[in-house]
Formats: structure tokens, sequence, C-alpha cells
């Protein structure tokens, strides 16, 4: 049996799949520092993730004038009332759009919120291409009145 045979080894990390190849020799060689192999793997990855992390565009998001005790239904009102707000809006857009305008509420109470204004009939649920978005469809004060 030849002992210069190539060899193939692959190692899954989360997402992430890595291989090596070569010369039975190098690929061992490798293994013996597999720990090192690994740590390094694993930054790499981790820095590959951070780049792709989409950043909140806040060029795009709208400065709306909002009272510091703003309630989470007028807050979203007042965001999806704006130009930006006539293209479905996702929670993460949502909750991006507030940040940039520094009023802070948790994930679930958005979530709820949007969830409630939907049963009411101000917003629209509509399926986009990166999962579900909201859009206003009525003015809260027309609601209000029915």
């Amino acid at each position: 049996m030849s002992e210069n045979r190539e060899l193939k080894v692959r190692v899954r990390l989360g997402d992430c799949e890595a291989e090596v190849v070569g010369q039975k020799e190098d690929v061992l060689e490798i293994l013996a520092n597999f720990e090192k192999v690994v740590s390094n793997l694993t930054s790499a990855i981790r820095y590959q993730s951070l780049e792709q992390k989409p950043a909140v565009q806040t060029e795009d998001v709208p400065q709306v004038q909002m009272e510091r005790n703003i309630q989470a239904p007028d807050a979203i009102i007042k965001l999806l009332s704006t130009d930006w707000g006539n293209r479905p809006r996702n929670l993460t857009d949502i909750m991006g759009a507030l940040e940039v305008n520094a009023i802070h509420f948790p994930k679930g109470t958005i979530a709820g919120r949007l969830t409630d204004l939907t049963r009411k009939g101000i917003l629209r649920r509509v399926k986009t291409a990166g999962g579900f978005g909201y859009v206003l469809v009525k003015n809260p004060q027309e609601v209000s009145q029915q």
C-alpha cells in the first residue's frame, strides 16, 4: 500500500464546512494540530458572519419626532405612515427604525403590537421574499370610528 495517497477530511462547524485535501502526511500533520485549525476556522467564521450582518441603513430610515413616553403601537404607526412605510417592513426593519429614533422596546413587545394592529385592521401583513412585512392600510382615526 502506498504511503503517498491523497487523503480528504471534511469538518463541519455550524453552517460552515472546511475540507482538507492533500497527501496523507500533510493531512495527518494538520490533524495533529487540529485544535489550532479549528480555532482559526472558528475565528474566520465569526469574522465573516460579522461582515455579512446587515446594518440598518440610517439614511433610509425616517427621522420621526416621537415623545419619550410614546406607546409601542403609536410609534409603529408613526413610522409606517412615512414614505419609508410605503414598502412592507419586517420586524427587524421596524426595530432598527425605532432604535435609530431612540425609541426602545423589547422585540416581543413590537411583535405583539404588530399582531394587535393587524387584527384591528390598521396594518396588513404581507408575504415578502424575506418573510412577512407590515404596511399601514388605514388611518387609525378611521378604525376608531367604526
